[in-house]
């Protein structure tokens, strides 16, 4: 691991229900800022697919919190997502 930084990337998405119920992306948020209380620890949140495909680089884990996950998760313009979970980083979708 990189400077003994474990890396995480929560990837959430905007309101797509209504206000107060599945609201991936500030759950994300709230996460990530708990995570990141914890020393070795850097939790990124983004919102959808990162574009900046630096973000995956060195990553423990990949958590998704969308609805569903499957449609990021199979995305094919997403490819990076199959090799980083071949190459041992942890995944979890959570709903």
């Amino acid at each position: 691991m990189a400077n003994d930084v474990t890396k995480l990337l929560l990837i959430g998405h905007k309101l797509n229900h209504p206000f107060g119920s599945h609201m991936h992306l500030h759950k994300c948020k709230l996460l990530a800022k708990c995570l990141n209380q914890n020393p070795g620890v850097r939790a990124t949140v983004s919102n959808g697919w990162p574009s900046d495909e630096n973000l995956l680089k060195n990553i423990y884990a990949l958590v998704l919190y969308s609805s569903p996950a499957a449609g990021i998760f199979l995305n094919p313009k997403n490819k990076p997502i199959g090799g980083s979970i071949k190459s041992g980083v942890g995944y979890t979708a959570m709903q």
